[in-house]
């Protein structure tokens, strides 16, 4: 089995990447830039669009309150990593493994 340092998996998985996305999403939200649409067609859309902002191998969903989650897709990796961010600002960042 190898091991890897949470830095080499910060690197590896651009886990500050992924962070300024989800952060710049937060904020747009927060701020009344943009809102969530809430018809399913548009939601995915919208999605789709701020997914694309997110480093390559990354997932974007999101709820109905506002909370943001972006984690990696390679399912031929052990580790994953879950970025999480609450529309009151709360983060949190998990290696699933």
């Amino acid at each position: 089995m190898i091991y890897r340092s949470v830095k080499q998996l910060e690197k590896e998985y651009k886990l500050k990447e992924a962070l300024r996305s989800v952060r710049d999403l937060w904020y747009k939200l927060t701020e009344g830039y943009v809102t969530i649409p809430e018809s399913t067609e548009k939601l995915q859309s919208f999605i789709e669009y701020f997914e694309g902002e997110l480093p390559a191998g990354w997932i974007l969903t999101m709820d109905e309150q506002g909370t943001i989650q972006a984690r990696t897709n390679y399912s031929n990796r052990f580790s994953q990593m879950l970025v999480c961010k609450s529309f009151s600002g709360k983060e949190r960042v998990k290696i699933i493994s």
